[in-house]
């Protein structure tokens, strides 16, 4: 995985563990998305046959599209999450992801 990009990750896990007035909810969508992210990049970087080009684009637009969204729901509520979302969406775009 490359190291920006887990740092960013790093960094969400703890905003996640200073901010205890995000609902249980909205945790779990973030934990998920940040422990996908890891997962796919962690299957990038293994010597595992990849997925196919038609999967992993399906994949990639529906990935992009959710952190997408976990930005436009935070963005008025918890600006510092909304811009380490915005940083790993924009590493994930630097990827190709």
């Amino acid at each position: 995985m490359p190291s920006h990009l887990k740092e960013v990750l790093d960094e969400l896990h703890l905003e996640l563990a200073g901010h205890p007035t995000i609902d249980v909810g909205t945790r779990e969508s973030l934990r998920s998305i940040a422990a996908e992210i890891t997962q796919l990049l962690n299957t990038k970087d293994s010597s595992l046959p990849a997925p196919t080009d038609i999967d992993n684009s399906s994949a990639n637009a529906s990935l992009s599209s959710r952190v997408q969204s976990l930005i436009d729901e935070f963005e008025l509520q918890h600006p510092q999450l909304t811009k380490t979302l915005s940083t790993i969406a924009e590493r994930l775009a630097d990827m190709g992801i």
